[in-house]
């Protein structure tokens, strides 16, 4: 199994534990993993400690036949602690064997707005994983 990490907040980075959050893992499909048959109509729950932090343990995605990949459900309750709202990212998270970190793993959406061109040396400190780069001295098209 790979542990895969990660911290919970909303967009002012303030702690959601109040909320009573739930991060739900599911695999894209039923798959295969060595002699195992894995179903995929049940998730598996990230842990997340009072200060957001959280880690789950996943089937390397590298090790399934055929090949999955795992979709994110984000539940928590309002204040009130009635309603459930739930966030349904439209991510591929590919998990290799040695796990890591969740914004380092996914595969998102392409951000259109961004091609970088630059003129050889290193990339811009400001482009992001998914970013496209252009290297205009060597016509090399790649992203990062």
């Amino acid at each position: 199994m790979a542990t895969v990490t990660g911290t919970l907040a909303d967009f002012g980075r303030a702690n959601l534990i109040d909320l009573s959050p739930e991060l739900l893992f599911y695999p894209e499909d039923t798959t295969t993993s060595g002699s195992y048959l894995l179903m995929a109509n049940k998730p598996v729950s990230a842990v997340i400690d009072i200060w957001g932090n959280w880690t789950v343990s996943l089937e390397p995605t590298e090790s399934m036949s055929p090949r999955r990949y795992y979709k994110l459900r984000i539940r928590c309750r309002d204040v009130s602690g009635g309603f459930v709202y739930a966030d349904f990212p439209d991510w591929k998270l590919y998990v290799p064997p040695a796990g890591g970190n969740i914004a380092a793993l996914l595969d998102t959406p392409l951000d259109t707005g961004w091609v970088w061109v630059i003129d050889g040396g290193s990339d811009p400190a400001a482009a992001r994983s998914g970013d496209l780069l252009f290297d205009s001295s060597t016509d090399n098209l790649y992203r990062l």
